[in-house]
């Protein structure tokens, strides 16, 4: 993955990624952390897409997912990540998450002052009483309902210049996002969140079948592929294991 090199202050761009990949099964496919720094040294956005650095096992194992413990680990902790940059999670300003599925909620309790940027239907499916419906557990994000929040409907420009811009992506979930960012050397990047899971999938338009809404997933897809050929962007896709690997 390509660090970007600082700008200027007049412009919050990112300027630096953290990545937390997390040492998975063997074809398991790697979920990441990223954090951005703005222009004037702030920890301005946090997008946190995975990275948990504890075992899952009772999470799964109370959903009836697992017969087996499955353990996911990360060379270093996202805190730990944060120190080598010169950095610490009360700096961020700013915390997105694409979607409330355990494996895209690491770390949340890190950041209890963090302004959340969530759509409302992710929002009402992550604190509703349906959540279980949703398959959201808040028992995995007992902190987030503290944060203060904005909650959104639709994109939403975070510094108002284009930058980083949340893109509403629903379909996947109930008001999934993913995140488009303009980065000074590697260009723009869109973060697809679960948008798609492989590139194969998002080629194909394939929607996995627990998926909130499939036409509402292909939509996205579609609406992406059009704004990734329009801003010469490059798709980012979480979940895709080669992918990830040439990063």
């Amino acid at each position: 993955m390509a660090l970007a090199s600082p700008v200027t202050k007049r412009r919050p761009l990112w300027t630096a990624v953290c990545r937390a990949g997390a040492s998975e099964p063997a074809g398991t496919p790697p979920n990441k952390s990223y954090c951005g720094t703005s222009g004037e040294g702030n920890l301005r956005v946090l997008l946190i897409v995975g990275s948990w650095h504890f075992i899952l096992s009772n999470i799964l194992s109370r959903r009836g997912l697992l017969r087996h413990p499955l353990k996911v680990r990360v060379p270093k902790t996202l805190a730990q990540q944060f120190k080598a940059i010169g950095y610490e999670p009360k700096d961020v300003t700013y915390l997105g998450l694409s979607h409330m599925h355990f494996d895209h909620i690491g770390n949340v309790g890190l950041f209890p002052a963090s302004t959340l940027l969530m759509q409302d239907e992710e929002y009402e499916a992550a604190f509703g009483p349906d959540s279980a419906k949703y398959g959201n557990d808040p028992a995995s994000y007992p902190t987030l309902k503290a944060n203060p929040v904005t909650r959104l409907s639709g994109d939403h420009d975070v510094f108002g210049d284009g930058s980083v811009v949340i893109k509403r992506t629903a379909g996947h979930t109930p008001g999934h996002q993913s995140l488009f960012l303009k980065l000074p050397k590697t260009g723009n990047i869109l973060l697809s969140g679960d948008l798609a899971h492989f590139s194969k999938n998002w080629k194909h338009r394939r929607v996995p079948s627990f998926n909130f809404d499939k036409e509402m997933s292909v939509k996205a897809m579609d609406d992406m592929a059009k704004f990734i050929k329009d801003n010469k962007a490059t798709l980012w896709i979480q979940h895709d294991l080669e992918q990830n690997a040439k990063m």
